[in-house]
């Protein structure tokens, strides 16, 4: 079972190579999250939310994905004995 130790959330904002264009405007800039998260035994592995910043894809952004880490998964992790699935 693994437990783990810490969980590191980033936000990198990164000029795109390539800009698109949307509807709703040219995307020039991309924001994610990148999640960090490191075991007992010191193994470490990463995540990044797919959402983009503003919901012309989909309802889920960058901030409602950094709000249910924060309000939920990451308070649920750091409950004593709780380990992810």
């Amino acid at each position: 079972m693994i437990k783990l130790d810490h969980v590191k959330v980033r936000h990198v904002s990164m000029k795109l190579k390539s800009p698109f264009q949307t509807v709703n405007g040219l995307v020039v800039v991309r924001d994610t999250l990148i999640i960090e998260a490191q075991d007992q035994d010191g193994r470490i592995g990463y995540g990044e939310c797919v959402a983009f910043s503003d919901p012309f894809y989909s309802p889920e952004t960058t901030t409602t994905a950094w709000d249910q880490l924060k309000n939920f998964l990451l308070p649920m992790l750091n409950k004593k004995n709780r380990t992810p699935e």
